[in-house]
């Protein structure tokens, strides 16, 4: 994954760059997959860009009660 310099999210492929759809971001964030499902992609991106990464989290909190 690469930013752009609007700061879109974009993924590289062979025939060159392409915006990650929804289901991708949330994937990558850690939720289940459709979880904005029902808003605009402008609205899941938006809620998908200001969570709290899932797998980040379930990170900290094992190290702190290791």
């Amino acid at each position: 994954m690469t930013l752009d310099t609007s700061g879109g999210k974009m993924a590289i492929e062979r025939s060159g760059i392409r915006r990650l759809t929804p289901k991708e971001c949330e994937r990558l964030q850690g939720f289940p997959d459709e979880w904005t499902f029902g808003l605009s992609d402008t609205q899941r991106y938006k809620c998908l860009g200001n969570a709290v990464s899932v797998p980040v989290v379930e990170d900290i909190v094992s190290r702190l009660f290791a």
